[in-house]
């Protein structure tokens, strides 16, 4: 069994957002975690306006189907040129 790109990129990115939200409360908002977290929140944090949680969550899953699509075009074109070949 092989781990698909569209599944694999958004769980990579989902965990390390909770681990680092995780180590952003246990450091009562302070320090290099919590600026970490936030920039993960990069790209779609630019597009979702800035509304408490409600905007957390919403750039939460606007990355994760930002990562789903960059993992399904990866393994559309390149996994899938190489399949082609053989």
């Amino acid at each position: 069994m092989t781990l698909k790109p569209h599944i694999l990129f958004p769980a990579i990115y989902a965990f390390l957002e909770v681990v680092l939200i995780g180590g952003c409360f246990a450091t009562i908002g302070h320090g290099a975690v919590c600026a970490w977290a936030y920039y993960l929140m990069f790209p779609a944090a630019f597009v979702v306006p800035d509304v408490y949680v409600i905007g957390f969550l919403f750039a939460f899953a606007l990355n994760i189907l930002l990562y789903a699509v960059i993992g399904w075009l990866i393994e559309t074109f390149l996994i899938g040129q190489k399949r082609k070949k053989l």
